[in-house]
């Protein structure tokens, strides 16, 4: 082992006092983001499917695990480390975009493809901005053991879920109670010039994204542990790659959503659908 310094050896020490203090023997396995996920200044939606609310636990921990240098198994998730995991999306998510329009890469034009795809690699890059001032690195760069799709969902979900906010306010009314997430939406949302119903984001929901989103439900329903997430397979993105996301016509799924049920879908996560652009959409795909 190599000699370590005495600063090396006592960082060392403080993160492994820290994991200490978290620690519980409850198994990885068992930790449902449901469960977790910050209330205050944000109403969820509900997807019907299960299977990725653990999935994305399980990436959350491991990369807290790995920014503290512990083994995962010493951790246990919290409301706070769920909070800094998912604010972290959108801490990104506004620096980017302040850096695509200082660089003319940002205008009304821009894909939401091409964005999202990038920012999948900067979460965990950015600080995070807390209640109670300062900031937080957050957990680390979760997001890019993500699949895509799964990414995508997450923010649009989490997006979707503060507007419902602010079209159905609740308890804490003050935004300096809400929660990292919420205020970090916000910062974001001061920034934002995409069009979220743009011809890659339409095309990529007539596939079936979203999957069954059902967002903005009634209090009663949204005081139920939600799963926010499906489990989709694909393979890793090439990091940077930034690309658009183009459907191949020719090997579409049979399960492809109407005209009727995207504009439906996307108002359900807050994006209105140009005709226009619809219309593209489906004749590009040869609907």
């Amino acid at each position: 082992m190599p000699n370590l310094s005495a600063a090396a050896r006592r960082r060392r020490a403080e993160r492994r006092e820290q994991a200490t203090r978290f620690a519980v023997p409850r198994p990885l396995a068992n930790t449902r983001l449901a469960e977790l996920l910050p209330r205050n200044g944000m109403v969820y939606g509900l997807l019907k499917e299960r299977s990725g609310d653990e999935k994305v636990a399980r990436v959350i921990k491991t990369s807290w695990a790995s920014a503290l240098e512990v083994p995962v198994g010493t951790l246990s998730l919290t409301k706070s480390i769920v909070d800094k995991a998912l604010a972290s999306i959108f801490a990104a998510a506004t620096e980017l975009t302040e850096e695509m329009i200082k660089s003319d890469e940002m205008n009304e034009n821009t894909e939401t493809m091409v964005f999202l795809n990038k920012l999948k690699f900067r979460v965990g890059t950015v600080p995070v901005v807390v209640p109670g001032g300062g900031a937080s690195m957050g957990v680390g760069a979760w997001a890019r053991a993500l699949p895509s799709e799964m990414f995508y969902k997450i923010f649009m979900i989490l997006r979707a879920s503060r507007r419902y906010w602010y079209e159905n306010p609740r308890q804490p009314m003050a935004v300096e109670e809400h929660c990292a997430l919420a205020r970090n939406i916000d910062r974001f949302f001061d920034v934002d010039m995409l069009n979220w119903g743009d011809f890659a984001m339409v095309q990529w929901v007539t596939r079936g994204g979203l999957g069954d989103v059902g967002v903005g439900l009634e209090a009663a329903q949204d005081e139920e542990a939600v799963d926010i997430l499906v489990e989709e397979e694909e393979e890793e993105d090439v990091e940077g790659s930034g690309n658009a996301m183009e459907i191949d016509a020719s090997d579409v799924s049979p399960k492809l959503l109407t005209g009727d049920e995207v504009k439906e879908m996307l108002a359900r996560v807050c994006v209105d659908v140009d005709q226009a652009v619809l219309e593209a959409a489906f004749d590009k795909l040869h609907l």
